[in-house]
């Protein structure tokens, strides 16, 4: 009985050896690809290995780079370390990823991009315009649709400015946390860790319908044209608070 489990366990081993040292690129394409989806040159092994550009739709990353880590196998997880971007990227980062027959998901994800490059991805609205820098610390996500089943993040915007043909509103810092609640992505804003004043919390639902609630109590170095537009549209209470109240369905 102990040669026969011996036996099994060396086939085991070796077919896991043979996986994992097949190159990258032979293994792809065994597997076509979605047509949205687009791969630059790719070297190394399954276990290792390197990708010059994925790219789906016009979303893209740069020399992106994985290395498995076997130990998550024997609990039925395929996971690994990744690492994209470089100088000149318009995104750099590095986490890990894992995947199981019923979840994927995402942890210590480290991000840093340019809000420019992501409103060119998806246009704001009413003619809006947006840069500066901004940084994404993703704790834990696991996907559910249509948002996530679990998530813990924060998204840091520092030295941004929003504009459209009225002018512009600089905005040195503004801090979101980020989490799932029952299917829904909600987005939490605190005055202590922005420059505007904003406490608010976001609600996207399941079912594509956008909740915003909260206040607004400029801080007194608050740019001039954020505060005129804020009195022109929104009655402050006794206290100079001006509530935030905003629904739409998506789709």
């Amino acid at each position: 009985m102990k040669k026969i489990l011996f036996v099994v366990l060396a086939i085991f081993i070796y077919g896991a050896f043979l996986v994992a040292l097949t190159p990258a690129r032979f293994a792809l394409s065994l597997f076509p690809l979605p047509e949205n989806i687009k791969l630059g040159a790719v070297s190394g092994t399954v276990w290792s290995g390197k990708a010059t550009l994925v790219q789906v739709d016009s979303f893209a990353l740069e020399a992106l780079t994985w290395q498995v880590m076997p130990s998550k196998l024997f609990g039925q997880t395929l996971a690994a370390n990744i690492w994209f971007g470089n100088r000149g990227s318009d995104i750099v980062g590095k986490g890990k990823i894992g995947a199981t027959t019923e979840i994927f998901s995402i942890s210590d994800l480290t991000l840093k991009t340019n809000i420019s490059y992501l409103t060119s991805l998806a246009p704001l609205p009413m003619g809006m315009s947006a840069s500066g820098n901004l940084s994404i610390d993703a704790i834990h996500f696991a996907y559910s649709q249509p948002w996530c089943d679990t998530l813990e993040a924060k998204v840091i915007a520092k030295d941004a400015i929003v504009g459209n043909e009225m002018g512009q509103v600089p905005i040195k810092l503004a801090s979101i946390d980020l989490h799932c609640e029952q299917g829904s992505l909600v987005a939490t804003a605190e005055s202590a860790t922005n420059s505007l004043g904003i406490d608010a919390i976001a609600t996207l639902s399941s079912h594509y319908e956008l909740a915003v609630n909260g206040t607004i109590m400029p801080p007194g170095d608050a740019p001039k044209l954020f505060v005129q537009l804020l009195e022109y549209g929104i009655e402050a209470d006794e206290e100079g608070r001006y509530p935030i109240e905003f629904r739409e369905q998506l789709n």
